[in-house]
């Protein structure tokens, strides 16, 4: 994280700031990830508000991230408007992965709003797409919201559902070499 940090400021001292702008993405999924909100919606605002200077799909990205950071926060309706905005961005001017990062996004507002159907249907439609992708660090965060979501809902099937989706999710941690993920996992599965 500190290297991102000393990244971007040198990119900002060399005003490189379209590079400036993607460490800001990086970033701002980072702090996301780590549920450090006021960080992840600083860091994709600045580079929203470079305008035509940031790379168009850091944009995008960016933009995706904030209506993630409004629906953590439980501001649905920011999300909501911010996202409407976003996918006409990307339907006008699609790029590699876009669409299944709005996908996600739009999941993530189904759960919040609790409309279940649209978001197991969203998350199942974006399983195979992460596959292709070949991303599977994405994949696995993305199963792993997919199995909160049953979580949430809370029915019996949903806990079996639940359990089903963090073994595959486990998989995909132990492939990539990620001890503090599987050992994060490990307690949610021995909770089922």
């Amino acid at each position: 994280m500190e290297r991102l940090l000393e990244c971007r400021q040198e990119a900002r001292e060399h005003k490189l700031f379209w590079l400036a702008g993607s460490i800001n993405v990086v970033l701002g999924d980072l702090f996301y990830e780590m549920n450090q909100m006021d960080q992840a919606q600083e860091v994709v605002e600045e580079t929203m508000q470079l305008g035509t200077v940031a790379l168009p799909n850091d944009h995008a990205i960016a933009s995706l991230i904030l209506c993630a950071v409004h629906i953590r926060k439980n501001r649905l309706v920011e999300g909501r408007q911010l996202l409407e905005h976003t996918r006409q961005a990307i339907a006008s001017k699609p790029f590699f992965g876009g669409e299944a990062i709005l996908k996600w996004t739009e999941a993530r507002l189904a759960v919040a709003e609790k409309r279940w159907r649209d978001a197991f249907s969203i998350f199942a439609a974006l399983e195979p797409a992460l596959f292709k992708l070949s991303v599977p660090w994405y994949r696995a965060r993305i199963l792993e919201e997919w199995a909160e979501a049953h979580f949430l809902r809370g029915k019996k099937e949903d806990l079996q559902r639940a359990r089903a989706i963090l073994l595959q999710t486990q998989k995909i941690y132990y492939d990539l070499g990620l001890p503090r993920y599987l050992e994060q996992l490990q307690k949610k599965i021995s909770n089922i």
